[in-house]
């Protein structure tokens, strides 16, 4: 036996020397971790998965230890010996991956990719040349292709002459765009900017990860090769650019819509299930109100009936003597009786009460049948109570 082997037989997890074993010692060392250490169920109310205890989730002190040792081999990729998934790039490719199989298109970058809306609401790309030389056309005539009148102002001071100009040449903006749809091509930043695209949506995430991502390249291109004037470096928004604050900001945003991208192909059936678990819930508080009610006629219906039958309780006219003895009240004596034949009789007068009921509305009867003689003992000794 060796010595990680003595350690681990004993429970001596954190004095095995992991960093001098061989590859073959690590490998049988993480099976006999993961055969000790309990699995929990995770989740986050979408997906469930499968992971090791916490240490302060083990019942002694020796499986805490092993959860220790197992979750620092886990977390530092010892064992595997590889470099750690790549988040940002993962999220990166995926949101290009969606935007490319939920827009149709061939992504080149948020401020290189070029659509146009066509008359039925969908985006149509074009090519990069195309897209930059018909955005230059149109800078170049001060947005004249772009949403009819955003670069019209009507004020007070307006005349009405100006007015009625200014309405006449935007229906021929709109005109025009509705018989050339492709005069009106922007890039995909611009879509996102003027929030195009429906909110929480897969293409939504997806642009906002790439928007991020655009914008941290920028800061790296900046923190490599800062403007040479000084009084450009002094300038706020490029100083924003490498603060590390509004650097950590895109990481959180990045990180916030890659899991919102994950969790997309499973959310109509999280959805659909969180909608039949509130649908029971409310079902279940109505019916649980219903049988609650139905239950307290039971017993008053039941009350009322043995009490004007009379058999089930009489009181003497002789007081006994009440405890304690030196009270000086008395009480009358009550008798009772026999219980088997107050069921019996309880039972009957139920069944006379539901006579000419339909089987559905009949007091005494439980998911169609009638109640069982058990709910019969348990009325009559409350009811002997009661009448003490």
């Amino acid at each position: 036996m060796t010595d990680w082997q003595m350690h681990a037989a004993n429970g001596q997890w954190n004095n095995i020397p992991f960093d001098d074993m061989s590859d073959e010692e690590r490998s049988e060392l993480l099976e006999t971790l993961i055969a000790i250490v309990p699995i929990r169920i995770r989740g986050d109310g979408l997906e469930v998965f499968e992971d090791i205890i916490e240490p302060h989730e083990a019942l002694d002190k020796e499986t805490a230890e092993a959860a220790s040792f197992l979750r620092f081999i886990l977390d530092h990729n010892a064992f595997y010996g590889r470099k750690r998934e790549n988040l940002f790039m993962s999220a990166v490719e995926l949101a290009k991956h969606t935007l490319e199989t939920e827009l149709g298109i061939r992504y080149h970058g948020m401020g290189d990719t070029y659509l146009y809306q066509r008359p039925d609401g969908s985006l149509k790309q074009v090519r990069r040349s195309f897209g930059q030389a018909i955005c230059h056309h149109v800078s170049t005539l001060g947005g004249f292709f772009s949403v009819p009148g955003e670069q019209f102002e009507i004020t007070a001071e307006t005349s009405e002459q100006e007015k009625n100009f200014i309405m006449d040449l935007m229906q021929d903006q709109f005109d025009w765009i509705d018989r050339y749809p492709w005069r009106n091509t922007k890039t995909l930043d611009s879509y996102r900017s003027s929030n195009y695209f429906k909110p929480n949506s897969a293409v939504d995430h997806a642009v906002a990860i790439s928007h991020a991502e655009k914008t941290y390249q920028g800061s790296l291109q900046y923190a490599e090769r800062p403007p040479a004037d000084p009084k450009a470096r002094k300038e706020a928004d490029l100083q924003l650019l490498i603060d590390p604050w509004f650097v950590a900001e895109l990481g959180f945003t990045i990180g916030y819509h890659f899991a919102a991208l994950q969790k997309k192909p499973i959310e109509k059936d999280a959805i659909k299930k969180r909608k039949e678990v509130a649908d029971a819930n409310v079902n279940g508080q109505k019916g649980g109100l219903a049988h609650s009610m139905k239950a307290a006629e039971r017993i008053s219906v039941l009350n009322r009936r043995a009490k004007e039958d009379g058999g089930f309780a009489l009181k003497s006219d002789k007081f006994e003597v009440s405890s304690p003895p030196h009270s000086g009240a008395g009480r009358a004596r009550v008798f009772f009786m026999q219980d088997k034949d107050a069921v019996a009789r309880a039972m009957d007068l139920a069944e006379a009460y539901d006579k000419d009921s339909d089987q559905r509305e009949r007091l005494f009867w439980h998911r169609g049948e009638p109640l069982q003689t058990e709910w019969f003992v348990k009325w009559w000794e409350k009811f002997k109570i009661e009448q003490k």
